[in-house]
């Protein structure tokens, strides 16, 4: 979806799985889409009830300031959410900023730390600076 987004194309995809044996969208699934949809201005998302069929429209990448706290769950790490938005706050028109809760650390995914520490400052040798990421716990 990140690269659809940028690409500025369409998806339409009806048997949408994760990790090949649970049919459907799950949970963190759909929270990242509602993300995106903050992000943005003029997206369309379309979920069936089952979750199996999702058509997606993208908007233009507007970013700015995310009201609220963007709930992340527990089934993954906020990393996981980060780590999806990077791309697409690159192309946003104002900054993004964005307050999550939910898991900071577990075993599948890359710690906000490590993000902190490592990923977002790997981005100034692309020309992108004034990266920020607070953790408070």
């Amino acid at each position: 979806l990140i690269i659809t987004r940028i690409r500025e194309r369409g998806v339409d995809e009806n048997q949408a799985t994760s990790g090949g044996y649970l049919c459907g969208l799950q949970d963190f699934e759909a929270s990242f889409l509602r993300l995106i949809e903050k992000l943005t201005d003029g997206c369309v998302i379309e979920i069936n009830e089952t979750g199996t069929c999702l058509k997606f429209k993208p908007g233009l990448l507007i970013g700015g300031i995310i009201s609220g706290v963007h709930d992340c769950g527990t089934t993954r790490c906020i990393g996981w959410f980060i780590e999806g938005i990077i791309p697409l706050a690159i192309f946003c028109k104002t900054n993004v900023s964005v307050s999550f809760s939910g898991v900071t650390n577990d075993s599948l995914d890359i710690s906000v730390d490590i993000l902190r520490s490592v990923t977002l400052p790997l981005l100034q040798n692309f020309g992108i600076s004034g990266v920020n990421l607070k953790v408070a716990r």
